[in-house]
């Protein structure tokens, strides 16, 4: 059975922010840009890349 991938909408709800937050988040760390990406240019989600926006941003806040 495959992972259930998720939108940047459900990502931003999950990480508390505002969908265009997270744009903004991965246009300053484009390393963290999904792989895979629907005709209407939103991001499909893996929930590893969930977690490795999840894991950088806890990091920041960390070293402020």
């Amino acid at each position: 059975m495959s992972e259930r991938k998720r939108v940047s909408a459900e990502v931003a709800d999950r990480l508390g922010i505002s969908r265009k937050t997270l744009m903004v988040y991965l246009h300053r760390n484009p390393d963290l840009k999904p792989a895979e990406r629907l005709p209407d240019n939103d991001f499909l989600w893996s929930e590893s890349e969930i977690e490795a926006v999840i894991e950088r941003r806890n990091r920041r806040k960390h070293s402020s």
